[in-house]
């Protein structure tokens, strides 16, 4: 069964940047350490996937977040990968190198291999969204998302899938049904 978590970051967003950029963990908030030991237990018994979204339009801050558990995670689990679902907005902010290569699209339309798919930064092995074009409209299939996803979770024990909350048509982005952990990035302390 899914379980969903929200995260409150009471951090700017240069304080989030600066963790990413370095990959520190001394600013992170307290919850992303609960799941990053929560994730490195699990991925020792079985593949864990993951979708990252933001509650707002902030995908800045939330790419930042990305990088940063990431970044967190690979020392326990060397192979997780970090990657780019948002198709209408590719290239995670600025961090994947080749934003235009093949990728997560690829991968699911085509079966490219993980070897091709995956980019290297700074030690994070990232899957961009891929060379496919995307309407905002462009229908996707779930099952083919739920397969696509689970076999890179099986390379990689570890799959961190980064994209808007909601699809073009409002609705859930088709990943956040069927991931282990829904974390959703709240940006902003509401009261």
């Amino acid at each position: 069964m899914n379980r969903t978590t929200t995260f409150q970051l009471p951090l700017r967003g240069d304080d989030l940047h600066t963790a990413a950029g370095a990959a520190g963990t001394s600013l992170l908030a307290e919850p992303l350490q609960a799941l990053v030991t929560a994730v490195s237990r699990r991925s020792a018994e079985s593949p864990v996937t993951i979708y990252l979204c933001a509650d707002d339009d902030t995908t800045q801050a939330r790419d930042d977040f990305a990088t940063a558990l990431v970044h967190a995670l690979t020392p326990n689990v060397p192979s997780t990968l970090l990657v780019d679902c948002d198709f209408l907005q590719p290239g995670l902010s600025g961090r994947v190198p080749q934003k235009d290569a093949l990728g997560f699209l690829d991968y699911l339309l085509y079966g490219s291999s993980i070897g091709v798919i995956t980019q290297d930064v700074d030690g994070v092995h990232v899957v961009g969204a891929g060379s496919f074009p995307v309407a905002r409209r462009m229908p996707f299939i779930e099952s083919a998302f739920s397969d696509a996803a689970r076999r890179l979770a099986t390379h990689a024990r570890c799959a961190v899938f980064v994209g808007p909350a909601f699809d073009g048509d409002t609705g859930r982005h088709p990943l956040t049904g069927i991931v282990d952990v829904v974390a959703t990035l709240r940006t902003g302390i509401r009261n």
